[in-house]
């Protein structure tokens, strides 16, 4: 009884092709052709080749010396590459190792065998690692493949130490590690890049002027004060630079003088690394109080975790970024006595600074060069106690300023931009009870030392956030129902409804990043990070649900965090 056996398409060609390999083991019975390389011979069929490979075809189909040859000579591949190729041909199976990989690409390169070359670039992704990177780069130049050269950096770059201590790394060029000193997607402590560089040194002599090169692209200012002075400061190759001498002196003075650090402009305390999101729980109710920084990069993967920035449990709190630092202005629960702290983003760590004046419960602060402005009420806190006042970063010392009916309302908006510190919205409070939610916008001139009443919000607003990007205000948020958006033409004094009713929770927390507003949103059972880009006004979700139900307030940034 006869019995018919259907095949697939896919599986009569595998078994067409496993029929002509077979045939390459009697090759002078079917093989029409022969390939010579490195002395050796491997045997094929001419029409296998052309139907895969341009190059053959080419070769085999059109009027060039090689078509009515029964041998070629093959130039410019080795015999172990060709074998590779020719047996994928006909197997459909690419055997490469890291050792092979090379000469397996330049080889289907050369042949333009497409398919291969992905098939080899896929090896390269999967197998890159610490070991094999800067091989795998040096393969990607050789043959001028974009795809393997940016895989092979963005490695390096994301795993600089565990690279800097294998074999391959001292055979990287100076000019590579300056492309990648200079590349802020670096991630690795500055102790990391010294050592990488004493490494790259080793004992040669000849490399010396190379190495103080490198070391200048150092931000000293980012080590540790202790190994800065005791190992830093004591290298014969940093000693022998004047230019990098005065390096490590300006980060030791930087050191010295912690109460202007925030004031220093340079690329000395720059952070490296990619931004991330950083969420300070600023203040809560019961056993969540003490439940630590998270943090987010900008694509919402989880980073570090911090313990110490000060938090207060049923306390009142502000909080204010002077670049790598935030000043937390506080008071405590019990006694409502006042505090002022610094937290370095960067060293997880806190400096007590002076404290404000007494009986100031702190509302809103913005920074405006050496100085932070600071508004809130004045003790028992129940509204109508309104106060205004200057911190003097340098000096550390604190100045009462002028206040203004606008500071009379609860959970204002606030901002600055040039010269002026911007106030919006609020809920005025009166012996505890709270009352309207105001639409009020006013600006205080830093220069002039006035108060100026700027066009109301079309919207009244509380529990709302205001951020400055190019010569506009966003602001965002409303009541405890109402969420409005719109943003303030500084230029024009007008402001424009952009959204009128909002399908989202209330905004309590924002920060700028470039023409990016991100925003955390609460319900108080849910969180969520949005982003509205100002140049195609297009708002997003982040991510949602985020772990920090339980703060009653919190304050976040934008911030390069350090590795």
């Amino acid at each position: 009884m006869e019995q018919t056996v259907n095949k697939t398409s896919g599986e009569r060609a595998l078994a067409v092709l496993s029929g002509l390999s077979s045939q390459r083991e009697s090759p002078e019975v079917f093989c029409d052709l022969e390939l010579e390389v490195e002395g050796r011979v491997i045997h094929v069929h001419r029409a296998v080749l052309a139907s895969v490979s341009s190059y053959f075809d080419a070769m085999l189909g059109r009027d060039f010396k090689e078509k009515e040859q029964t041998r070629i000579k093959m130039q410019d591949v080795s015999y172990e590459g060709l074998k590779t190729v020719i047996d994928c041909i006909y197997t459909t199976k690419l055997e490469v190792t890291v050792d092979n990989i090379g000469i397996v690409l330049s080889t289907a390169n050369m042949l333009q065998l497409d398919y291969m070359v992905d098939q080899c670039v896929q090896f390269i992704r999967e197998r890159m690692d610490a070991q094999t990177c800067i091989k795998f780069l040096e393969i990607g130049e050789r043959n001028n493949a974009n795809n393997i050269i940016e895989l092979s950096h963005k490695f390096i770059l994301e795993n600089f130490a565990q690279v800097s201590v294998t074999e391959s790394y001292r055979d990287l060029p100076k000019e590579s590690l300056l492309e990648y000193f200079a590349d802020e997607s670096l991630v690795a402590t500055e102790q990391e890049i010294y050592e990488a560089i004493k490494l790259w040194f080793g004992d040669d002599k000849e490399r010396q002027s190379d190495t103080i090169e490198l070391m200048k692209e150092i931000r000293f200012a980012l080590l540790d004060a202790t190994y800065l002075s005791r190992t830093i400061s004591t290298d014969p190759v940093v000693l022998s630079s004047p230019q990098v001498v005065t390096l490590v002196r300006e980060a030791m003075e930087y050191h010295a003088n912690s109460l202007t650090q925030p004031l220093y402009d340079g690329i000395l305390n720059k952070p490296r690394s990619k931004p991330c999101i950083q969420v300070f729980p600023t203040g809560t109710y019961g056993e969540h109080w003490k439940q630590p920084i998270i943090s987010l990069s900008k694509e919402s993967e989880m980073c570090r975790q911090s313990q110490t920035f000060p938090t207060c449990d049923r306390g009142a709190i502000t909080v204010c970024q002077v670049k790598n630092f935030l000043f937390v202005f506080g008071c405590t629960v019990k006694d409502m006595a006042a505090y002022t702290k610094r937290y370095d983003i960067l060293y997880d760590s806190v400096l007590d600074l002076a404290t404000y004046p007494p009986g100031f419960v702190p509302s809103g602060a913005v920074n405006i060069g050496e100085k932070i402005y600071c508004f809130g009420n004045q003790l028992p806190c129940k509204g109508n106690h309104e106060a205004f006042f200057e911190y003097s970063i340098p000096q550390n010392s604190w100045n009462q300023l002028e206040t203004d009916e606008i500071l009379k309302y609860d959970q204002n908006g606030s901002c600055a931009h040039k010269d002026f510190v911007y106030v919006s919205g609020g809920q005025y409070r009166k012996d505890g009870v709270c009352g309207e939610i105001t639409n009020k916008f006013h600006a205080y001139n830093c220069i002039e030392n006035a108060w100026v009443v700027k066009k109301p919000m079309i919207k009244p607003k509380c529990y709302h956030c205001l951020e400055a990007v190019g010569n506009k205000l966003y602001a965002v948020g409303g009541g405890f129902s109402e969420v409005s958006f719109e943003v303030y033409d500084i230029g024009t004094d007008q402001w424009t409804l952009l959204e009128d009713k909002m399908d989202i929770p209330g905004c309590k927390s924002a920060c700028v990043a470039g023409e990016d507003i991100f925003y955390l949103t609460d319900t108080g059972t849910n969180n969520s990070l949005l982003c509205y880009n100002t140049r195609t006004s297009m708002l997003r979700t982040i991510k949602q649900e985020l772990s920090i139900v339980g703060w009653e307030w919190y304050y976040f940034v934008i911030h390069a965090s350090s590795p």
